[in-house]
């Protein structure tokens, strides 16, 4: 905003003849327009970028991936560069990790103790954000950011035969327990952040395996002293987490109907996302009410039994320069159609401000906003 004032005035200014104002002036208008001017909470200026970076996705948003995993190739098609990897633990234990050639993340599942209930309704469902935190530093490691992903299904989800007798009486036997709930915790290393932590283990791609796998030990004990179970998933269940997230088409993998015409499976639209046909759309979280130990479980719980066929709902920290905490979140909804994709995110707009809670829909950053949903430690928007 500051240089596109500064650049208005400068225009105006450095104008050398009197005539030639009929020409800068309305430009330097437009600059300044461009730079005050809000629309849906976002400043002009800030639309522009985001249309540019649309534009710029949208031309390079060819490649396809007819021989990779069909669980993985809608998230190789969102950020091309991606490989899997698996490293052996001291246990003998093999750990999957996908990165590129900055970074690498690794996933835990975290559930509930095996002496517990299945799963629990929604409200009691406590998510392990102290225990992230702690992590983003673990001796000489130092991670860019630790992420929380939960991935539920509500019971029932909307789509055909929701509204059923069968459908119905389900919801009233289970209440509000949804039909499929998973957390994950997504660590993700950057090596330039700890260049030396990685260097000790042997340098390159090696050394920043071993460095991660520090941290996904750490959070796996911590994790289990809370009363959690972990496990780091291996790279085949990995794949099978970012499929899962990104709740593709299970079909697509044994017909490989679409595999074999060479055809995307995802296409970014302004205001959603698609994979196999399902709409996305994603939200970040711009405002929370009052936090306390009571509501804090409530918050995600409202948002995530949305009625759809699936809602994710992410929180990213990070530690700042100034050493101090950052959090992001974000919740996606995903449904078998546009039509019922509007119906849910009507609900969840409408119960977010019941419970005070700031949502702004990512248009125009849909594909960004999938990413920042997905259990890859958090993408940088």
């Amino acid at each position: 905003m500051v240089v596109l004032l500064e650049l208005a005035v400068a225009l105006i200014l450095l104008t050398p003849k009197i005539w030639a104002l009929a020409i800068t002036v309305p430009i330097a208008l437009f600059l300044i327009v461009l730079a005050l001017g809000r629309r849906r909470e976002r400043w002009l200026a800030e639309w522009m970028w985001i249309l540019f970076a649309y534009r710029g996705r949208h031309k390079y948003a060819k490649e396809t991936f007819e021989y990779a995993d069909p669980n993985l190739t809608p998230v190789l098609e969102s950020r091309s560069g991606l490989k899997t990897f698996t490293i052996t633990d001291r246990s003998r234990e093999t750990v999957g990790m996908v990165g590129d050639a900055n970074s690498l993340s690794a996933i835990i599942l975290v559930e509930q103790p095996s002496d517990g209930p299945l799963r629990k309704p929604r409200a009691q469902q406590t998510l392990p954000l102290g225990i992230v935190v702690n992590a983003l530093q673990t001796d000489d490691v130092v991670l860019a950011s630790g992420q929380i992903v939960q991935h539920t299904q509500p019971a029932p989800a909307s789509g055909p035969g929701s509204s059923s007798v069968a459908a119905r009486s389900y919801a009233t036997v289970s209440g509000d327990v949804p039909a499929i709930r998973l957390t994950w915790v997504a660590l993700r290393l950057e090596p330039d952040l700890c260049p030396t932590a990685v260097e000790a283990r042997g340098g390159g791609m090696l050394g920043a395996q071993r460095a991660l796998l520090k941290a996904v030990r750490r959070v796996i004990r911590d994790l289990k002293d809370a009363g959690f179970q972990a496990t780091a998933l291996n790279e085949t269940d990995l794949v099978g987490a970012l499929g899962i997230s990104c709740s593709v088409n299970p079909m697509i993998g044994t017909t490989n109907q679409r595999l074999s015409a060479g055809l995307r499976r995802t296409k970014e639209l302004w205001s959603a996302w698609q994979c196999d046909g399902r709409w996305h759309a994603t939200y970040w979280l711009n405002k929370w009410p009052g936090i306390t130990p009571t509501n804090a479980p409530l918050l995600p719980a409202l948002l995530t039994s949305v009625p759809a066929l699936a809602v994710t709902f992410s929180v990213t920290v990070t530690r700042t320069m100034s050493d101090l905490i950052g959090i992001t979140s974000h919740v996606r909804v995903a449904a078998h159609t546009e039509r019922e994709l509007a119906a849910a995110t009507t609900a969840l707009e409408q119960r977010a401000q019941k419970a005070g809670i700031g949502l702004q829909r990512l248009d125009g950053e849909q594909l960004p906003g999938l990413l920042a949903t997905l259990p890859l430690g958090g993408a940088v928007r």
